[in-house]
């Protein structure tokens, strides 16, 4: 009988203890390290001789003031700062990046990918004028690099609904367009908040309302991008 109270009270312990809700003080748990597209964004900086790298950071709760002293203290510069939520962007000397990654104050940081890592061959594999030679030393022929041939305008295909590692499937996509075959979009209104599209796409040229009245697909856009960040 004595075992089974202590069984229970234990029981009770530990039930106790996993459904506690956290204090008023707890902190989220750190990310103290940089992921690899950071690391490697990082060694193309030093390989370029870059004196700073743009990094985005997640302070602490509470702590953005201290992430951004710190940042000044190292030389570093802040390009943003948004204290509400705790979130920081600056330029920072390319050595700091990962002793930042370790302060206590920051939650998670991470190295901005630039359109020159792109073209340094890393981020976005090598540039386009880089061809690899051909066996034997030539350069790869003119033909070799010439675009497929495309169908115009694009034919839709259903790998987006039934690839299975996204999550359009689970959403029921599938079945909606198999109930909605004649749905395409008309009166629907989509904030793109990311880098422009290609204005000139002949898919982004005309929309057509509800009651089928031709309009531009694209009613107006604004620039909210950094002027002092190169690849703005």
């Amino acid at each position: 009988m004595r075992q089974k109270s202590i069984v229970t009270a234990l029981f009770t312990l530990f039930v106790v203890g996993l459904f506690t809700p956290p204090t008023a003080n707890a902190q989220p748990e750190r990310r103290p390290y940089l992921f690899k597209d950071a690391r490697g964004e990082l060694a193309q900086a030093r390989a370029r001789g870059d004196a700073e790298v743009v990094v985005v950071i997640a302070s602490m709760p509470g702590r953005n003031a201290r992430v951004a002293a710190a940042i000044e203290a190292m030389g570093g510069r802040i390009g943003f700062r948004f204290d509400e939520v705790d979130y920081v962007r600056a330029w920072v000397p390319v050595h700091g990046a990962e002793d930042l990654a370790d302060h206590a104050d920051v939650h998670s940081i991470d190295v901005s990918i630039t359109n020159r890592s792109r073209s340094f061959g890393l981020a976005g594999g090598a540039p386009e004028h880089d061809l690899p030679p051909l066996p034997g030393g030539s350069a790869a022929p003119e033909a070799a690099v010439q675009p497929l041939d495309t169908v115009w305008p694009p034919v839709l295909s259903d790998r987006p609904l039934t690839n299975r590692y996204s999550p359009i499937g689970d959403l029921r996509a599938i079945e909606f367009r198999e109930d909605n075959p004649t749905f395409d979009g008309r009166g629907v209104t989509i904030a793109q908040i990311d880098m422009f599209p290609d204005m000139l796409l002949p898919e982004l040229q005309t929309a057509y309302t509800l009651d089928g009245r031709p309009v531009p697909k694209i009613e107006v856009y604004r620039n909210v991008l950094d002027p002092e960040i190169e690849d703005d």
